[in-house]
């Protein structure tokens, strides 16, 4: 049994979103403030606090729904009508079984008599109770017309007492057939753990890896599991007992000894009892707090468990817990039908190589210590690390994404992207799909890109683009006077080259990420009697070997006319293309970024006239085949940076400054990130003769 979707509504950012979940791990991602915590703190308050919501768990866009309740109630409206004004949270979650399978205490939820059927829908409703409209709103204003503020301060404590939490098995097939269930039948069937993102490994606190091992050992002491770990808690009571023998008979004999002391005061007289000592152990007292980890040191010198780095720890912390969580899960009756473990941003302090172990072995790690053939755990790890996403797969991956205004608190809403929908509806064929999938997949690993965590994302040809670029940006922000703030944004940059950065469309569009793509022109011709296009000058053009050009012109578009293309025709929805273009009107057109910069900066080189077209792009073209390309970036991105940014890059880098990372006008901004993907191997266009 598996459980295989979760929605959600109107909680948090939750304002109406369905998860579906894999087999076996499911890996969420997506930018700061997308909902991923929001997701975990549901499942945390509806399994771990019994569905003891707050007023502040309510979506902001509820509060509307608040305040019309309100104002039909001083109207003294119909209480169905203020009832269906009040906002709920609501979930669903569908548990999928196997024909073959003993359902357990999943049969209460299983209420359809279709054979074919093999899941069961638990519906879950926090809404206010029955006959509580009255009461809800005795203590808000008499008035509608009031700051809503006075509404809601007056809602708020009482939403807590009178609403409750509903649960309902639901027939999957017909939305009539409902069966109200207790909320012990939801324990039942689901147990959740938590691994969470603050693990306080480097507080000044007690040994946390110590403290697992006192809660193992006292699971063992309780419950009757493992023949070792029972015997070893065995064990330890038959030594307890032993000492307390020892210490009562060695108090008793000093108490002895004091009995002429006590004659003196006449006691014990003829009625008063005569004393005796009883010494208990307890074991889980004498182990709470004084059990260490510590390192094997040197000449028998152990190391304390803070003397090791905190990647160490953390990565030990969660394997005691997975195993903690699996020792737990040995002794329950019955045993539940579904197991899922939250890991939160299981990163924290690991260096990317043991992220990409980590999350590679999951299963192993659950094959490992479930050796009793237990429910099959499900993991649902949340990550901000691009070692951890791409290493997943797209398959797993679940893709968090905010829309709404951020200037409007209450528009703000998550929407869960299932990265295996990536190419449904696409005119490809299934093997073109999955070679392209596997393409990106592989890309995006080896390079570790930050695609699905930042707020915008440019694409690029190359080392001399990619070293070049943060310097470009920061006069971009610095030319505008304060109306940009592009370097204050979170960028990733990719170097794709011109061969394959069509390929990155579909999945760029449906992250809904706005993204700069900047390529060249690559001018070709066909000389007469060669049976191969070659590299030429613009003028001299009369198609591209570009890819990426061929594919958003669709093959029907030659380098003369792309030079005067307006915008409108270099953007579709959030992805703008910029190549080569003049700087001013009868300049020369550049084929490749270095003379395009030659152009742009004909002070900076020798021998480059300022007028002339065909002679200055001769001159570009010569003195941009003799540079070698890392040289070039280099000493205009840290020598010497008093150059202009040529136009087509320019107005790239404007047209994503203006349309999505305009300056807050209030609100303080964050300092620069740019994400550069730097790699050994880059993609590149493929060779032109």
């Amino acid at each position: 049994m598996k459980l295989k979707a979760i929605s959600v509504n109107n909680f948090r950012l939750l304002k109406d979103v369905k998860l579906s979940l894999e087999p076996d791990s499911t890996i969420v991602v997506g930018r700061n403030n997308s909902g991923k915590t929001s997701l975990t703190e549901f499942l945390r308050v509806l399994i771990g606090s019994k569905g003891h919501f707050r007023f502040e768990d309510f979506s902001l866009s509820c509060l509307d729904g608040f305040i019309e309740a309100h104002r039909l109630f001083v109207q003294n409206c119909e209480l169905g009508d203020i009832r269906a004004a009040l906002p709920e949270i609501s979930a669903t979650l569908t548990i999928s079984y196997e024909d073959n399978e003993n359902l357990g205490p999943l049969g209460d939820f299983v209420i359809d008599l279709d054979i074919d059927c093999n899941e069961a829908q638990v519906n879950v409703l926090f809404s206010l109770k029955a006959g509580k409209i009255d009461e809800l709103f005795s203590e808000s204003p008499t008035e509608a017309d009031v700051e809503h503020k006075i509404i809601i301060a007056s809602l708020k404590e009482k939403v807590s007492s009178l609403y409750d939490l509903t649960i309902e098995a639901q027939d999957p097939l017909d939305d009539n057939n409902k069966k109200v269930i207790s909320f012990s039948n939801l324990e039942s069937i689901i147990r959740l753990d938590f691994i969470d993102a603050q693990r306080v490994l480097d507080s000044g606190e007690k040994p946390i890896l110590g403290k697992i091992l006192e809660e193992l050992f006292q699971s063992a002491n309780r419950h009757q599991i493992g023949s070792e770990r029972r015997s070893l808690a065995d064990l330890l009571n038959q030594a307890t007992k032993n000492v307390e023998a020892d210490i009562n008979q060695q108090f008793n004999g000093n108490l002895g000894s004091l009995a002429p002391i006590f004659d003196k005061f006449n006691y014990p007289g003829l009625v008063d009892p005569h004393l005796q000592t009883e010494t208990k152990l307890d074991v889980n007292k004498l182990l709470s707090n004084h059990t260490t980890v510590s390192y094997k040191g040197y000449n028998g010198i152990n190391l304390p468990e803070n003397f090791n780095g905190l990647g160490s720890r953390n990565l030990l912390f969660m394997l005691l817990k997975l195993y903690e969580f699996y020792q737990a899960l040995s002794v329950m009756y019955p045993q539940p039908c579904v197991h899922l473990i939250v890991i939160e941003e299981p990163e924290a302090h690991l260096h990317p190589q043991m992220q990409s172990v980590f999350i590679r072995q999951l299963l192993e790690i659950r094959n490992a210590f479930n050796t009793e053939n237990l429910c099959e755990s499900q993991y649902l790890v949340t990550t901000h690390s691009s070692h951890l996403a791409n290493e997943g797969g797209f398959s797993s991956i679940r893709y968090f994404l905010t829309k709404g205004q951020s200037q409007d608190a209450c528009s703000r809403h998550t929407e869960v992207k299932n990265l295996k929908e990536l190419y449904q509806g696409a005119d490809l064929s299934e093997s073109d799909k999955k070679k392209n999938k596997d393409f990106l997949h592989k890309y995006l690993t080896q390079i570790k890109s930050d695609l699905f965590f930042a707020d915008q994302a440019i694409l690029i040809e190359g080392t001399t683009e990619r070293l070049m670029l943060p310097e470009m940006i920061r006069k971009i922000d610095v030319n505008s006077r304060g109306i940009y703030a592009l370097g204050r944004s979170y960028v990733t940059t990719m170097e794709v080259g011109g061969a394959y950065a069509q390929i990155f469309f579909p999945l760029l569009e449906f992250l809904e990420l706005p993204t700069l793509v900047i390529t060249d022109i690559d001018a070709t011709n066909k000389p007469t009697g060669s049976t191969r296009r070659k590299k030429c000058r613009v003028s001299e053009s009369d198609g591209t070997s570009n890819s990426c050009i061929k594919a958003w012109f669709d093959n029907k578009v030659t380098p003369s006319q792309l030079i005067v293309l307006d915008e409108q025709h270099k953007i579709n929805n959030k992805i703008r293309i910029a190549y080569q273009i003049p700087n001013f009107a009868g300049d020369a057109s550049a084929r490749s970024f270095e003379d395009a910069f030659i152009l742009s900066n004909s002070t900076l080189f020798s021998g480059m006239p300022n007028v002339g077209e065909e002679c200055r792009e001769l001159k570009a073209w010569e003195i941009a085949q003799e540079q070698d390309k890392t040289d070039f970036a280099i000493k205009y991105s840290v020598e010497n940076t008093n150059w202009d940014i040529p136009l087509y890059i320019r107005e790239g880098l404007e047209w994503l400054a203006s349309e999505f990372c305009a300056a807050p006008q209030s609100i303080e901004t964050q300092p620069i990130e740019i994400a550069s993907e730097l790699t050994e191997t880059s993609v590149t266009e493929a060779e032109v003769e």
